[in-house]
């Protein structure tokens, strides 16, 4: 009997080198999102735009509250159990004069947080706009053409988000904790957004193909327009499923489409102008990012090569997370895709990754940006985390500015924490944000003490203690080492 006769053979066999489906060929995955501020994208492997949506923000009392979720101005969900399309919603095709047709796509791509370049494909994001180049492999390209999906348009027409920021969505601490001065409808009213997609129309003056949708929230009511347009003259074409941009007979071996958004039709036409026109400096600009980063961290990790290779774009992917930046604060979106602002591990954790790029300015803003943040009065959790990202920012600027500005909110929200603490153990009861997203799954209910929770709570109260020693705040310094103690002896006796 051959001595390899029982050798078990993997489940899943490699791909060939060569082989046409290739992860060096294509993606390495069936999809890819990309992502620059309030858009994101995302993209088969064959460069066909599965969705496209945009973080909306509402400004109020000159502060932005961007949304908890996402709009999908062109969704890949569908209308029975949410149940995604198989096709793409937007499909870029070159039409030859002998009748054939070709999709370019993104062969052998070079991938960034915002876009990919491929020999007859290339697709970049810039704020609040994108565009795409298609090359054609003949000579004669007659038609370039751009497909976008009426089921895909006409998916979203509410959407359960927060504008408000109420942490934790709507789950709060039971009424008998929350505390006298509570009020959940602050900074202002919160509900559903109702989105009505209006039908596209074709402006010859402009060259465009001009979408809109109707947005109407107890905080706002505002229109959303989505631009198309194009280096060469545009025609308007639909069918049953599509509604298509057609270039006019061209022997252009490449055209770039070109797309805006805002709440402006004049603005989102000049967006989509803009980026189309600098098409070419915007890839340039995506790769410089990501490839010639001076902030970018050096590690030496043995055996861990692809770690080592990560940490020098890294930083080009935490920026591309930044929805809106002003002269003192920016906020950051959660996820890619998944949903938009949310206030600690998605805001506050990122400030980590600033500091280790050498992006003190921008860790600042972020950190500024909680200063007002509704709520945290309330939240042990927010005050937690703030408390600990401010320590490790005083760690790596010495930048004490920010700790005045933070210190009386931090007393006020250890107060409130304090309600909930034991006076025996110094450990902090609570009902959310825990590694339970269920908690009535284990039986748990109203407040209790979470292990994860905890230990977070003790390295708040020993930064704590470092910022009162800092203010030569005295009475606080021998408030908060008293839990800390406690939690100690405690963890010693364990």
């Amino acid at each position: 009997m051959p001595e390899n006769i029982h050798q078990s053979q993997p489940f899943m066999q490699p791909l060939a080198e060569n082989a046409y489906y290739s992860r060096e060929r294509f993606f390495p995955e069936d999809h890819r999102v990309f992502c620059f501020g309030e858009v994101s994208v995302c993209m088969d492997r064959f460069g066909g735009l599965e969705c496209v949506t945009y973080l909306n923000s509402v400004r109020y009392a000159g502060k932005l509250y961007p949304a908890r979720k996402s709009i999908e101005y062109f969704s890949r969900n569908g209308r029975v159990l949410d149940r995604p399309f198989i096709s793409p919603a937007f499909r870029f095709v070159c039409e030859y004069s002998d009748g054939s047709v070709r999709a370019p796509c993104p062969e052998y791509p070079a991938i960034y947080p915002n876009g990919v370049t491929s020999k007859d494909y290339e697709f970049v994001l810039s704020r609040k706009s994108f565009s795409v180049q298609l090359c054609a492999k003949r000579a004669v390209c007659n038609k370039y053409v751009a497909a976008f999906s009426k089921l895909h348009y006409f998916c979203q027409g509410s959407l359960q988000t927060v504008y408000n920021q109420l942490a934790h969505e709507h789950v709060w601490l039971p009424p008998e904790y929350r505390g006298e001065h509570f009020d959940e409808g602050l900074p202002f009213p919160d509900g559903t957004l109702e989105i009505k997609a209006i039908v596209p129309r074709y402006d010859m003056a402009s060259n465009a193909i001009i979408f809109c949708k109707k947005l109407a929230h107890p905080a706002y009511s505002g229109k959303l327009y989505f631009v198309v347009t194009s280096q060469l003259p545009l025609h308007f074409e639909e069918n049953k499923n599509d509604w298509l941009a057609v270039t006019e007979s061209t022997e252009q071996t490449a055209n770039v489409f070109s797309f805006g958004f805002d709440e402006s039709l004049e603005v989102a036409l000049e967006r989509a102008r803009t980026v189309g026109r600098n098409h070419r400096e915007s890839i340039r600009l995506m790769e410089t990012a990501s490839n010639a980063n001076s902030n970018a961290p050096s590690f030496v990790l043995e055996h861990y090569t692809e770690a080592e290779k990560f940490a020098k774009v890294f930083p080009a992917y935490q920026k591309a997370l930044i929805c809106e930046e002003t002269e003192k604060t920016a906020t950051i979106r959660a996820a890619y895709m998944k949903y938009g602002f949310f206030p600690i591990w998605d805001h506050i954790y990122p400030v980590r990754d600033f500091l280790i790029s050498n992006e003190h300015e921008l860790a600042r803003k972020c950190l500024a940006y909680m200063l007002d943040y509704p709520h945290w009065d309330t939240n042990p959790f927010v005050m937690i985390h703030l408390s600990l990202a401010l320590d490790e920012y005083l760690a790596f600027t010495k930048d004490k500015s920010l700790l005045d500005e933070f210190y009386p909110r931090l007393k006020k929200s250890f107060a409130f924490a304090e309600t909930l603490v034991s006076k025996k153990t110094g450990l902090l009861r609570y009902g959310i944000d825990t590694a339970v997203d269920v908690m009535e799954e284990l039986g748990l209910s109203n407040l209790f003490y979470a292990s994860c929770v905890n230990g977070w709570w003790y390295d708040a109260c020993c930064c704590l203690i470092n910022f009162a020693k800092e203010k030569n705040d005295l009475e606080f310094e021998t408030k908060v080492s008293t839990y800390e103690r406690l939690i100690s002896e405690i963890s010693l006796a364990g």
